[in-house]
């Protein structure tokens, strides 16, 4: 069950890097720190830059298949990544001792939140263009250990121009706790994806519909995000997370352990508590996914081959 190398190449066309979150992001390198909206990818015009979507075959669901990591992505071999799949075009990798179950589940993830109702089409063209245009990438290590190694050595830079969002193989499983998984690739989603689409209503810096509803956030003290490393850019995709993942449900088990950090855990506050990202959410034209993956992407529609 592999793709050629060249279906590949043609599905994976480009891919990105977002503000690293994840549990082991401790402080900023030089090549660590969180990437604006605006560093990745000029959108001229705000909202009209991305006016023309990608080819229709273009948003067709590709095979669920792992191969090495194909000759066109040289800079992410060069980075110490040797597995390989795609989704919608974005690309997803790992290091050798992760295992195939665990970059599929990445995967799913991944395609979950571009499409949201499994029909095997992105709900947004518009964002999955985004995407693409920004290099984003997903990339999954086997142990924190191996994860230092690369950080140490300066694999984010090796990796350009490809932009990453990392996460361990350990902490996407959820017989350890919560799956970094649903965070980390939404991060990948909303920074790289959704910010550019649309700078003008969900950009991450400016007076944006997402930053003033992070503000209305911040002012009710609902959210707090204290982190030294993360400038305000950061902070949105934070707060996004923490919004679109309240809609969802998917942190209602978990109010006392995010307390400190935020309010809303459930639709209910957050449609009461903070109207603004509620409706943004709520908004047709975004198509914001409002429902959690599950780790287990099946289309109803047949994947492009």
């Amino acid at each position: 069950m592999k793709l050629q190398s060249s279906t590949l190449v043609l599905a994976a066309v480009m891919v990105l890097a977002g503000c690293q979150t994840g549990e082991f992001a401790e402080g900023p390198s030089e090549d660590r720190a969180p990437v604006k909206s605006a560093d990745v990818v000029d959108v001229p015009g705000g909202s009209a830059g991305l006016q023309e979507a990608p080819s229709e075959d273009s948003i067709f669901a590709e095979s669920a298949d792992v191969v090495d990591v194909p000759g066109d992505f040289s800079e992410l071999q060069g980075a110490g990544f040797e597995k390989f799949t795609s989704i919608f075009g974005i690309p997803v990798v790992a290091t050798q001792g992760v295992s195939e179950g665990t970059i599929l589940h990445v995967r799913s993830v991944l395609a979950d939140y571009l499409d949201n109702n499994e029909d095997g089409i992105a709900d947004n063209p518009r964002v999955v263009f985004a995407l693409r245009e920004s290099k984003a990438v997903a990339a999954v290590f086997e142990t924190f250990r191996e994860y230092e190694g690369f950080d140490d050595r300066n694999g984010y830079r090796s990796a350009r121009p490809f932009e990453l969002i990392t996460m361990m193989q350990e902490e996407t499983d959820p017989a350890y706790g919560f799956d970094a998984s649903l965070e980390e690739v939404l991060h990948l989603v909303t920074q790289l994806g959704f910010s550019l689409a649309y700078p003008d209503e969900l950009g991450e810096s400016g007076d944006t519909g997402l930053v003033r509803a992070l503000e209305e956030a911040q002012d009710s003290g609902d959210f707090s995000y204290e982190d030294w490393t993360c400038d305000s850019s950061c902070q949105a995709t934070e707060y996004f997370y923490w919004a679109v993942t309240s809609n969802m449900g998917l942190q209602e088990q978990r109010c006392d352990e995010i307390s400190q950090e935020w309010a809303l855990c459930n639709p209910e506050l957050l449609r009461e508590r903070n109207p603004a990202v509620f409706e943004l959410i709520d908004s047709p034209e975004f198509q914001i996914p409002t429902v959690s993956p599950d780790g287990l992407y099946e289309p109803t529609t047949p994947s492009v081959s």
